[in-house]
């Protein structure tokens, strides 16, 4: 069984400029291979993840500093492209006229990880990956379980706050329910988050937080500045930490609420419904 967890990390200064050229070279590798696949698919030529790996000494060769960097990291960027390319041939069969995927800014470039994890350690909540940086801290308000194999590593950089996602393969436990027998219903809704068969109701309070009003005025003060200004970048992060905060809020409440569902019954039931016909 695959499990994620996620853990905020404290570069020092020497690590965040590590991490930042990183992200900006996977963000380089991204469009030249999507670049590549875009003048092949043009040309009728149907190019896969294996055509770009035999292609990748080539470009680490011709780019320097890519052959400092471990090769899983550029061949989780590789696999990005792959499953980008792939869901664009899958709109071509209900679109003739669908768009290519689009190239990545620094905007929308915000992760960048490693795939198949070779000389990591955490020991003593600090991290270490052969190749990026040295020991990273992480702040890590759960331990990992003590058979877990690490499967791979995604390092993500919003508002100047890295955080760390660790896939990891741990076995599954003969642990039975608290209450074995038990069953529910589950219905999402819209003015309620959720509603149980037992008349339970579980709303959605983050929604209306201040939080909220903070992100509000982020965005209205963005809009009034000039593009691409100084003052521009000041606030796209402003929005970003504004944002986060909304993000992180919506999430624990679903982790509370998941958690308080699943400790309760052993077996729930959700209604299959057909969105697309209510809209």
């Amino acid at each position: 069984m695959f499990l994620q967890y996620k853990f905020p990390i404290e570069p020092s200064r020497a690590q965040h400029a590590r991490l930042a050229s990183i992200l900006q070279l996977q963000r380089n590798l991204y469009n030249d291979a999507l670049q590549n696949r875009r003048a092949a698919f043009q040309r009728g030529v149907h190019l896969t993840y294996e055509d770009d790996t035999k292609s990748l000494p080539a470009y680490r060769m011709a780019n320097r500093q890519h052959t400092a960097l471990p090769w899983g990291i550029n061949n989780w960027t590789l696999r990005c492209v792959d499953t980008a390319m792939t869901r664009y041939r899958d709109r071509l069969t209900a679109n003739p006229n669908a768009g290519f995927p689009r190239f990545r800014s620094e905007e929308r470039w915000r992760s960048f990880g490693v795939h198949g994890v070779r000389g990591c350690v955490i020991a003593d909540g600090y991290l270490t990956v052969d190749g990026i940086v040295g020991k990273l801290r992480m702040r890590m308000h759960r331990p990992l379980p003590a058979d877990a194999r690490l499967a791979r590593l995604t390092f993500t950089r919003r508002a100047r706050q890295w955080h760390v996602a660790i896939l990891i393969d741990c076995k599954v436990g003969d642990q039975e329910h608290k209450k074995p027998g038990s069953a529910c219903g589950l219905d999402l809704g819209i003015e309620q988050l959720a509603s149980l068969s037992d008349s339970s109701l579980f709303d959605d309070t983050p929604r209306k937080t201040t939080q909220s009003s903070a992100l509000r005025r982020a965005y209205r003060a963005l809009a009034r500045c000039q593009k691409d200004s100084r003052r521009s970048k000041k606030l796209r992060e402003r929005q970003d930490r504004a944002s986060q905060r909304v993000i992180n809020l919506r999430s624990t409440r679903l982790h509370q609420i998941s958690a308080a569902i699943t400790n309760r019954f052993e077996t729930i039931v959700v209604e299959d419904l057909a969105l697309k016909q209510f809209c």
